[in-house]
């Protein structure tokens, strides 16, 4: 092993042994047989130099003895400070913020740039060094790499928003081309995914097909890719609602899943609103925010919430540290079993900020590694929610295209569209209804009522499980609901749209309907 004896040690060892007038080599004399050899000349030579060597080489292919020279004067080697600190200054692109109470040293770790400067330094000191790697030395390296590298945050926290910074390299927005990781790009985080064009994602396609209403999957693809972007330029957010077991919490672990655990903060509505300074602070720098189970506190208060969503300055403040303000883009995506009711309900401006995603369907069957399944494609959503983000961008809005009173009514709704379908439109009855006949009745209420439509195989497989009276057959040429009529109005609705011509959509059989009415 090579011992080198650092400038700290020797200052001590020499003011304790100054009256007896021993030189070095003397005073480490205990130190001699084991380290090395003292010659004739007065030089003192490392025992097993050449197998340090190998032990202190790092990946760089940096050694022990490219820090370090030697002292004719003390007959030993010193850490030459101004080599190993422009060492680290080039070879991590070591970049110093300064703040109210202590500078923060960053270092580019290949990808992007981490806020633990200092903890690196020290790690990679240990490691060129090892046991030489003395404090002193140390505290003057890290204060020296500090010193060299100042930088202004404006200039540092500019990022360039047509970027996305990926596991395999940077996404170009513009270009649609992915590019090499670069320390000039000033990235703090990367999204954990990797880029293949030739990915794709049915699991999870399939998933969104049963929990959601067919008119809210492009919705969900062009959010996940608004997740990925830099700025807030839509005020808009997501509240998924429905009861246990309908989808909600895959959705949400799939959404964190994408865009990673470090890029995502999880703070209620009733924080954002009310919370603390510090609580605030969490916001920055993260690409989403996601929170289950909203609390009616949440709803209470939507002045910070639409600050949060529209692209304006929060205020926040480090525990003992600066007080700052910073544009929050972390896209808000909510969950509850229903929507707590609002303090202020005729803020329009507020209801204007929401998407509402309804979960209504329980699936037959549980999937317990459904989960797992869908985020082993992470690849393939990608590429599918890149697709969302570029069509977003073009068309300036969401594809959501309920207007502020819509919205206000479905978060002011607290029943299940389709008990409501059943309660309005059906009752319980010697009867029979084709299956044709009920998606026609049911799109007919749906237009009336200004509800969000399932598809024919979503109706389907959900309808007696709402209504359960029903009871699903197979005759001779088509499939029915047994057990069940049709109320009087929406009969006599039937009758009249069918016969006028007046809804293309409805194609009832006249005879039936005339049926219906007599088994009324």
């Amino acid at each position: 092993m090579v011992y080198l004896y650092d400038m700290v040690r020797l200052d001590e060892e020499w003011e304790k042994h100054k009256a007896s007038k021993t030189t070095p080599s003397q005073m480490f004399a205990e130190d001699i047989e084991k380290r090395g050899e003292l010659k004739e000349d007065g030089s003192f030579v490392l025992k097993g130099i050449n197998d340090e060597i190998k032990i202190g080489q790092i990946n760089e292919g940096v050694m022990a003895q490219d820090f370090l020279n030697w002292s004719d004067n003390y007959k030993c080697y010193f850490v030459n400070i101004e080599k190993i600190s422009d060492y680290f200054s080039n070879e991590f692109k070591c970049k110093t913020i300064a703040t109210k109470n202590k500078d923060v040293l960053y270092y580019w770790d290949g990808k992007c740039y981490q806020a633990t400067g200092r903890s690196f330094i020290k790690e990679k000191f240990e490691s060129i060094l090892k046991e030489n790697a003395k404090n002193k030395p140390l505290i003057e390296v890290i204060s020296k790499v500090e010193r060299k590298n100042y930088i202004k945050s404006e200039k540092f926290n500019k990022i360039p928003i047509n970027l996305i910074p990926l596991q395999n390299g940077v996404f170009n927005i513009e270009t649609k081309k992915l590019e090499k990781h670069s320390p000039k790009n000033y990235f703090k985080t990367i999204i954990p995914l990797t880029y293949d064009p030739k990915k794709e994602c049915p699991t999870f396609l399939k998933f969104l097909q049963e929990s959601l209403y067919p008119e809210d999957i492009p919705v969900v693809q062009e959010w996940f890719g608004f997740n990925l972007y830099r700025a807030y330029l839509i005020k808009k957010a997501i509240i998924c609602i429905g009861e246990k077991d309908t989808g909600k919490t895959v959705f949400l672990d799939t959404l964190i899943g994408f865009i990673g655990e470090s890029n995502k903060t999880g703070l209620s509505l009733q924080k954002i609103s009310s919370g603390s300074d510090f609580v605030k602070l969490s916001l920055k720098d993260k690409y989403s925010n996601i929170y289950d189970d909203l609390s009616s506190r949440d709803m209470n208060d939507g002045g910070n919430f639409k600050i949060a969503t529209g692209g304006g300055y929060i205020s926040a403040e480090e525990k003992f540290g600066d007080y700052q303000q910073f544009k929050n883009y972390a896209k808000h995506t909510l969950a509850g079993n229903k929507i707590p009711p609002v303090k202020d309900s005729d803020d329009l401006a507020y209801y204007s900020r929401w998407i509402v995603l309804r979960f209504d369907n329980v699936p037959e069957q549980k999937d317990l590694f459904l989960k797992e399944k869908i985020l082993k494609e992470n690849s393939g959503i990608l590429n599918w929610a890149i697709d969302g983000l570029y069509r977003l961008l073009k068309n300036g809005q969401f594809s959501y295209m309920k207007s502020d009173k819509e919205i206000k009514r479905i978060m002011e709704m607290q029943g299940d569209p389709l008990i409501e379908f059943g309660n309005e439109v059906l009752e319980k009855s010697v009867g029979q209804i084709t299956k044709e006949q009920m998606y026609e009745l049911y799109c007919m209420w749906a237009d009336k009522e200004d509800k969000p439509k399932l598809s024919k195989e979503q109706l389907g497989r959900r309808l007696n499980k709402k209504i359960k009276y029903l009871v699903p057959k197979t005759g001779a040429k088509e499939r029915f609901w047994d057990n069940v009529s049709i109320k009087g109005f929406w009969v006599n609705e039937m009758k009249k749209l069918s016969s006028d011509g007046k809804n293309e959509q409805l194609t009832f059989n006249l005879d039936t309907i005339d049926t219906t009415i007599n088994i009324i």
